[in-house]
């Protein structure tokens, strides 16, 4: 029997010699329970532990508001209780908890020299209910109650960072649910003064670090300030070094540096992160057993940094790495793992890269294989599903080009269709969908020729549309080409809705080119052409006017002594008769008249289009007489009619 076994039957004794009503009971039952507690500390037997519990409840019920032992019955009942809670998960217990630390603050008025840590106590004890409950009410609570402590708790109190850092704890909680910068401000300001009161030997300055990192972390994703980031990575690497071979939470240290270099990556692209995240990886993976459970997940994103450093610079051991591991990674995440179709997914995207390389049908082949077992695991509503739907419809796209099976084409569209549908406007990601559409589908127009569906063009033209909208890139030309073959096609066809269509095409294809791209001017005079002929068939004068506008554009684009800008002067011309003839005014005809006649003197005697420019000046004149009755144009059109009838 130990020496506490002895004083607990001593104790005992004395309590039978402490009846009920007995003014010495209550010290007897707190001394019981009191060593009762240390035993559940050694052996950890429950009914230590709960007889403890039930003799400090019998205490203070012999302990009334007024008695000078509650508060020390109080805590004491609080801590036992605490300590069943963090054993079994009661939450009757963490309730009680609550209660008792309520209790005891109550007795702590201001002024009262144990009020700081009774605020201290009952805010860490609503942070705890709030963890296990979620209700906001419990953290606002407790961030006013470490507010009001930390007040008590001014410079130089050694209790100071205890408030710091809870207080700190409580402000990070709530803004991860709000999101109010004020409250991750705060809490950055916070741990920065948690920093400075851990001086370098101190044991708890490298969380201190860790804090204040993953605060501006955060900061930086809300804010995208790199300066933010940029810190958090030195304060990473600092905590990292105060926590060498050996220590418990090195592991911790590594993954934190790790996750802030990847977003410096993603964000600034440069490659001296990656380098460092991937040698940061492998540090982890010598840390863990061959059985930990972490094991498996870091396996997994060394894997895929190595595929993206390969993506990067193309060495081929960083890609051949990454198959290997993901092998790996799959073999340990088989039927049924819950991750298994991201192994899947991963590993089919390495094949693929291989295959773009090497050219190896095996790699295409597996590729395909592996992205259809992916899908089959990510049924609708899985998050991933839209990127293997994307990765099937790349790697049935290759397979067209390899192996020339239309129906492997329709399939990728049919991919492509479903991985949009899930890749909605405002997705970032939304754009490489559209772009990998855009190419089987003109692929699929491009095949079929002129028995093309009328149904894909329209589509095509739509996703070319949306995706020059959200990407100016160098795509736009070679968009502009296809939608121009497009156009082409439904020249075929004269109704007024296929003319709108042409239009919109012809807009499209204007939108895409940049000056100076050889198909510019061609789209100019396409588009132009069909804007006039709607207005002959509809009679809408904007539609003339804006013919009016381009055709100015591509007399522009044909300066004199261009071998065309008599052709282009005689459009011109035709276009502002229209005009003359609906308003009748004289900066129209004037302007026109002029346009003619240099469109005549550029056309030599025997030039067959100089007869045309002959019937188009003498019918200006010809307008203007009627409109005005003037003899002399009169005269000028009889002229012009007689010189034409000479070259006829």
């Amino acid at each position: 029997m130990t020496n506490l076994d002895d004083r607990i039957v001593q104790n005992r004794k004395e309590l039978d010699r402490h009846p009920l009503g007995d003014a010495g009971r209550a010290a007897t039952l707190y001394k019981l329970a009191d060593n009762l507690k240390s035993r559940f500390a050694e052996l950890n037997e429950s009914a230590d532990l709960d007889e403890a519990i039930d003799l400090h409840r019998s205490a203070l019920n012999l302990r009334p508001a007024s008695h000078l032992d509650q508060p020390s019955s109080l805590r004491e009942l609080s801590a036992c209780l605490w300590k069943r809670y963090n054993n079994q998960n009661a939450t009757s217990d963490l309730e009680e908890v609550v209660s008792l630390n309520r209790a005891a603050l109550e007795l702590c008025p201001p002024n009262h020299s144990g009020r700081a840590n009774a605020l201290h106590n009952l805010a860490f004890y609503l942070k705890i209910r709030f963890v296990t409950l979620g209700e906001n009410a419990d953290l606002d609570e407790a961030i006013t109650l470490q507010r009001e402590a930390l007040d008590l708790r001014s410079e130089g109190n050694p209790d100071r960072s205890s408030s710091l850092y809870e207080l700190a704890v409580c402000l990070w909680k709530r803004y991860n649910i709000q999101k109010k910068m004020v409250d991750l401000e705060d809490a950055i300001l916070l741990n920065r003064a948690v920093l400075e009161l851990r001086p370098p030997d101190h044991p708890g300055r490298a969380a201190a670090f860790h804090n204040v990192a993953d605060n501006l972390k955060a900061k930086f994703v809300a804010l995208g300030e790199n300066a933010d980031l940029d810190e958090a990575i030195t304060l990473h690497q600092s905590g990292l070094d105060l926590r060498p071979e050996g220590h418990p939470y090195r592991l911790s240290s590594l993954n934190d540096l790790a996750g802030c270099l990847w977003k410096r990556y993603n964000s600034q692209g440069t490659i001296s992160d990656l380098d460092e995240v991937i040698f940061l990886n492998r540090a982890v993976l010598e840390l863990y057993s061959p059985n930990h459970p972490g094991r498996v997940s870091t396996l997994h994103i060394l894997a895929n940094n190595l595929r993206i450093r390969f993506e990067e610079l193309g060495n081929s051991a960083d890609l051949e790495e990454a198959i290997t591991l993901h092998r790996v990674v799959l073999d340990l995440r088989p039927a049924g793992h819950s991750n298994r179709s991201s192994s899947l997914h991963e590993l089919a995207v390495c094949c693929l890269h291989r295959y773009k390389k090497q050219a190896t049908m095996s790699d295409l082949e597996e590729a395909f294989l592996l992205n259809q077992a992916a899908l089959n695991l990510r049924s609708s509503g899985h998050f991933g599903r839209a990127a293997t739907l994307y990765n099937l419809a790349d790697t049935l796209r290759i397979r067209f080009i390899a192996l020339g099976q239309n129906a492997e084409l329709d399939e990728a569209i049919t991919f492509h269709r479903q991985a949009l549908d899930l890749r909605p406007a405002g997705q970032s990601v939304r754009s490489t969908s559209l772009k990998s559409f855009v190419d089987c589908l003109s692929s699929r127009i491009e095949e079929q020729g002129a028995a093309a569906n009328l149904d894909d063009s329209v589509t095509l033209n739509q996703a070319i549309m949306e995706l020059y909208h959200l990407d100016h890139s160098g795509h736009a030309t070679s968009f502009s080409t296809v939608l121009h073959h497009i156009r082409e096609r439904l020249e075929q066809l004269d109704t007024r809705a296929d003319l709108d269509e042409r239009i919109l095409l012809g807009r499209a294809i204007l939108a895409l080119c940049k000056p100076g791209d050889p198909i510019r001017t061609t789209a100019l005079l396409c588009l132009t052409s069909d804007i006039f002929r709607r207005f002959q068939m509809v009679g809408t004068i904007t539609d003339l006017q804006e013919a009016v506008k381009f055709a100015r554009v591509i007399l522009g684009l044909h300066p004199p002594g261009s071998p065309d800008r008599a052709m282009h002067l005689n459009t011109l011309v035709i276009y502002l008769r229209e005009l003359f003839d609906k308003f009748g005014e004289a900066g129209d005809y004037n302007g026109a008249v002029f346009l003619a006649r240099e469109a005549l003197e550029l056309l030599q005697a025997g030039d067959p289009d100089r007869v045309p420019s002959l019937r188009e000046l003498a019918s200006f004149f010809s307008v203007k007489f009627r409109k005005d009755g003037n003899l002399d144009d009169l005269e000028g059109a009889i002229k012009l009619r007689r010189d034409e009838i000479e070259l006829s």
